[in-house]
C-alpha cells in the first residue's frame, strides 16, 4: 500500500486527531511546571518569529 501526500492531508487534516494529539498535549504539558514555561516561551518565540518575517 501506498501512503500518498493526499492520505497524510487527510489524517492530519482530521477532527479526531487534531483534538486527541490537543489533549495528550495538554495532559502532557500539565504534567509538570516547567514543561508548561517551555511550551509557553516556545509559542511566543514563534509567534514573535512569523511577525518578524511579515
Amino acid at each position: 500500500m501506498l501512503i500518498t501526500e493526499e492520505d497524510v492531508e487527510q489524517v492530519i487534516t482530521a477532527r479526531v486527531v487534531l483534538d486527541g494529539l490537543r489533549d495528550k498535549l495538554r495532559i502532557t504539558v500539565n504534567l509538570e511546571d516547567r514543561y508548561r514555561v517551555l511550551s509557553l516561551v516556545t509559542a511566543r518565540m514563534a509567534i514573535q518569529d512569523s511577525c518578524w518575517m511579515l
